[in-house]
């Protein structure tokens, strides 16, 4: 992307490093760059272990609680509703990102079973979110807003189901649409097709489409398949030793 004034999200000399072994440090980024366009899909791929999901992680905030360490670097996220065109996400405390995640900038994984509570129905789990991240709004409005674009409606009785009663690839939709309850402007999707079979994939892939085109939002999308990134994509980025380029070395 070479407007580096229409960027959504800015990485500019990101490095990150986690302890291995007894006391040595290892960097897994190494002043990595990356821009996210308003409205953009941009797919990363590389090798497991390159720093994908470290990369996003960084971006949620959430490194240091996954053991990992930010060395140098920042994180600009546009900021719209303020005075400075950009805001440092390195620069925020902890309290300050929670408005951040799911506000601003939301995540999906390839384990969306993870994010679900096993004793709560899905329609609970859903509400319960809106809730959080939706003061004022009209809750029953706002569910069938979320339960049509994540395409939840499709299973009539999803709402009253508990995640035991659902498929893998169900289970992904549900982990959308409690992705999109408060309105984030950046999708982060870190392998979300990995453990499903070409139907339930082909159907997320074209949700994160429809997603992008209806709501303007930005997707990042993180994946090993080429095929799938290449027909999402508007752009693809390669990652290796913890260095992003344009071009797949």
């Amino acid at each position: 992307m070479k407007d580096s004034e229409n960027a959504l999200l800015k990485i500019n000399n990101l490095w990150v490093s986690f302890i291995s072994g007894a006391s040595a440090e290892s960097s897994v980024l190494k002043g990595t760059r990356l821009q996210i366009g308003k409205g953009e899909i941009v797919g990363l791929m590389g090798r497991s272990g390159c720093g994908k999901t470290t990369t996003a992680m960084a971006i949620m905030g959430l490194t240091e609680r996954n053991g990992g360490k930010i060395m140098a670097g920042k994180i600009l996220l546009q900021n719209i509703s303020g005075n400075e065109q950009y805001i440092d996400l390195l620069e925020l405390n902890q309290k300050e990102m929670v408005e951040i995640r799911g506000r601003e900038i939301a995540m999906i994984s390839q384990n969306p079973v993870s994010v679900l509570n096993p004793v709560i129905p899905i329609g609970k789990q859903l509400m319960g979110t809106l809730a959080y991240y939706n003061k004022s709004a009209n809750l029953e409005e706002e569910l069938d807003r979320v339960l049509t674009l994540s395409g939840l409606w499709e299973d009539k009785d999803i709402i009253k189901k508990y995640p035991h009663q659902l498929s893998v690839g169900m289970c992904q939709r549900v982990a959308i649409g409690l992705g999109i309850c408060g309105g984030p402007k950046l999708l982060l999707a870190d392998e979300p097709t990995a453990s499903l079979d070409y139907c339930n994939k082909r159907w997320i892939l074209n949700k994160l489409i429809q997603l992008n085109t209806e709501l303007s939002m930005s997707i990042l999308l993180i994946t090993h398949d080429r095929e799938s990134c290449g027909s999402v994509a508007d752009r693809i980025l390669y990652m290796k030793n913890g260095r992003i380029g344009e071009d797949d070395e």
